[in-house]
């Protein structure tokens, strides 16, 4: 687990990126994306790891029988319990993933987004996630590279630490507790509030740029600002 001071550092940026985040509208590239997996695998019993204001637990609960939704940031749960004031379904466990109470083999569904990287073990909470999903269960996460741009951007404005989780280790672990990969999707990891920052950085020494032109013509954009979603299933035979 992580230590008091890491875990201190974490709040602090969710604290800070709670009163900065508002409503997510959830219409870029990425956010289609995680809607559309969301839709298209989960159901039953269902848990939200690092659920944040209730975003992806809106729509984990538009098409789950019922869904936990894990965070320590109390925060950021106020949000989310105003955002979903209308389920009945929703339950809220205000804990650090790796010490939340989940039965094993209770749940379809875990979902996990924007959180892996900023869990020193990210194999623990692969590992939790495996034992607290039946056979066959969906697990939804993904990672950001911590070398992108957005990431050192978050790690600049608010210092907090972002682990690496590099994705050939993540795969040999996935398969050796048993996960089998059924979805896998690299994308553009620079959210669009972040690029304007950049931008002005850069028409400073070089002229005006378009948003376009800086995503297309930095060699360190195509090839590392990226992240990668998996729709992963827990394996039948595996506990």
């Amino acid at each position: 687990m992580a230590s008091n001071a890491s875990s201190k550092k974490r709040l602090d940026y969710f604290n800070l990126l709670s009163k900065k985040l508002g409503k997510v509208d959830g219409h870029s590239a990425i956010y289609q994306l995680k809607r559309g997996l969301i839709f298209k695998h989960a159901y039953g019993n269902a848990a939200d790891i690092g659920a944040g204001e209730g975003v992806y637990t809106e729509w984990l609960a538009s098409v789950c029988r019922r869904v936990t939704a894990i965070d320590e940031n109390s925060n950021m749960l106020e949000h989310l319990k105003e955002r979903l004031a209308d389920f009945k379904t929703v339950t809220v466990i205000p804990e650090d993933v790796l010490s939340a109470s989940i039965k094993h083999n209770t749940l379809d569904t875990v979902l996990s987004y924007s959180t892996l990287y900023l869990i020193p073990k990210y194999y623990d909470v692969l590992y939790r996630a495996h034992s607290w999903m039946v056979e066959g269960g969906t697990f939804i996460f993904d990672v950001t590279n911590y070398l992108s741009l957005g990431a050192m951007y978050s790690i600049v404005r608010w210092p907090i630490t972002q682990y690496n989780v590099p994705i050939c280790d993540i795969k040999l672990f996935m398969d050796a507790i048993g996960f089998d990969i059924i979805e896998e999707h690299k994308t553009e990891a620079i959210p669009r509030v972040n690029l304007p920052f950049l931008k002005y950085i850069l028409d400073t020494r070089i002229g005006d740029i378009s948003l376009d032109e800086l995503i297309s013509s930095l060699p360190v954009v195509r090839n590392f600002a990226f992240r990668t979603t998996f729709v992963v299933q827990k394996r039948i035979g595996t506990l």
